[in-house]
């Protein structure tokens, strides 16, 4: 497997894999699939520089790419609806661990995040939250909801929808309560 690490890139490099931009920033840590066409257009003036490593995959290695890809799918999808997201360092103290909500967008921390599922779930009980009432939503809104068993219950119909919706497996792993 090969792992993209930009330590120098510019905005005008242009990376495709299988004709889809891939917006590698200086500092992150990109796997992609080689095997299928790609190409590099630097049009700036600035040196493009990568470390390039070449990996033997190991369950390890192949687990933190499927949480990358699930955590990628599941934020793109919640873009395409209208429920923002953005990745950021969080405390341990969230209600679920690397993730929280604030002003009705999800906050995800992916080297803490345990459970991919969780996102999808959470974006559930914002998505059956009336609109007006989305930017008043923060951590843990399942607390003192009057109607908490009536919408966690609509969470999860709304998360399994969205599962199917995305083609993400069944399986995906949610957090147990």
């Amino acid at each position: 497997l090969r792992i993209h690490i930009p330590v120098q890139t510019h905005p005008d490099v242009l990376f495709w894999v299988n004709r889809q931009r891939v917006p590698m920033l200086a500092g992150e840590t990109w796997y992609a699939d080689f095997n299928l066409p790609h190409a590099v257009e630097n049009n700036s003036a600035a040196d493009r520089i990568h470390l390039v490593l070449d990996c033997e995959p190991n369950a390890w290695l192949l687990a933190q790419i499927r949480k990358g890809a699930d955590i990628r799918r599941m934020t793109a999808f919640l873009g395409q609806i209208g429920i923002s997201s953005t990745h950021e360092p969080l405390p341990d103290t969230t209600f679920l661990p690397g993730l929280d909500i604030r002003g009705g967008a999800i906050v995800i921390d992916p080297e803490k995040l345990q459970h991919p599922g969780d996102i999808l779930h959470e974006a559930g009980h914002i998505a059956v939250t009336p609109a007006e009432k989305r930017p008043l939503l923060d951590g843990n809104v399942g607390e003192n909801d009057p109607n908490a068993m009536g919408n966690e219950i609509a969470a999860i119909l709304w998360s399994y929808a969205a599962l199917r919706a995305i083609s993400q497996p069944e399986e995906t792993e949610f957090q147990q309560q």
